[in-house]
Order: C-alpha cells, then sequence, then structure tokens
C-alpha cells in the first residue's frame, strides 16, 4: 500500500512524523483528504481533528489550532500553532479556556481583530472537546463512543 510522508510541527515540537495513507484535516475551506500522488496543495488550517491513517486500520486523531498545509510530492507539512494528541488534552483546562474566551467575548468594547482571536480560540478548545469525546474511550477504556457524541 502506497504512503505519503507526514510532519505536523508546532513551534515547541514535532508532534507526529511518519508514513500515512491518507491524512484528514480541517482547511479554511472545508475538510480535505490527502492521500499518496496528492496534487501540490498549499492551504490554511482552521481549529479541529486532524486523523492520520496507516492503511492497517490504525487512526492517530490529533486537536489542532490555526496553521496551513504544504503537500509537494509525497510529502505533506503541517505547520500549526498548537497539536495535541488525544490523550493529552485535559478537558477541565480545555472546559476553563473555552470558558473565558466565551466570556470575554462577551464584553462590548472588543474590535475586530481582539473577536477574531477569541473566536478562534473558542472554536480550538470546542474542537478539542469534542475529539476527547470521540476518541478518549478508545484509548483509556472510557466509555464514551464516537456514537453518543453529538
Amino acid at each position: 500500500m502506497e504512503t505519503i510522508s507526514v510532519k505536523l510541527i508546532t513551534p515547541e515540537r514535532v508532534v507526529f512524523s511518519g508514513d500515512a495513507t491518507q491524512i484528514t484535516l480541517p482547511t479554511s475551506e472545508g475538510e480535505v483528504t490527502v492521500l499518496p500522488h496528492h496534487i501540490p496543495l498549499v492551504a490554511l488550517l482552521r481549529p479541529g481533528e486532524i486523523r492520520v491513517e496507516d492503511g492497517a486500520g490504525n487512526v492517530v486523531p490529533l486537536a489542532v489550532s490555526t496553521g496551513f498545509i504544504s503537500v509537494e510530492g509525497q510529502t505533506l507539512s503541517v505547520f500549526v500553532e498548537t497539536a495535541e494528541h488525544v490523550e493529552e488534552i485535559l478537558v477541565e483546562r480545555a472546559k476553563e479556556a473555552h470558558d473565558r474566551a466565551v466570556a470575554a467575548m462577551e464584553e462590548k468594547h472588543l474590535d475586530a481583530a481582539e473577536y477574531g482571536f477569541l473566536a478562534a480560540k473558542v472554536e480550538k478548545e470546542l474542537a478539542r472537546m469534542h475529539i476527547v469525546r470521540k476518541y478518549r474511550g478508545r484509548i483509556d477504556g472510557m466509555s464514551s463512543s464516537p456514537e453518543s457524541d453529538s
């Protein structure tokens, strides 16, 4: 089975590096799946879930914030501000960060840039909580399942 080389990088670390048969990413234009031999592509990412599949039924889900991707040849490079594996996400911290951002958005004196920053923060924290609900049970035996997530 053919693969594409994937490297997901934040300013602090390489979060994922390996081969995949497909990678699904949340771009600003909608969800995109990159396969081996994909056309060259540069796209902006929005906060959400990246799913890296290895062809053997294994999926590596990652929660990411904003960034961009570059597909060139058989290489997909993902550059994001933040990225976490499901088991690294602390739900309580994500909920607290979400609540703080929502409260700040309710202030009346925000300019457009401040509001946009906080809206992206809310979207990121919602994505983190969604990914935990969707996958955590598969990882550490919790009873949650993707079907119960809506």
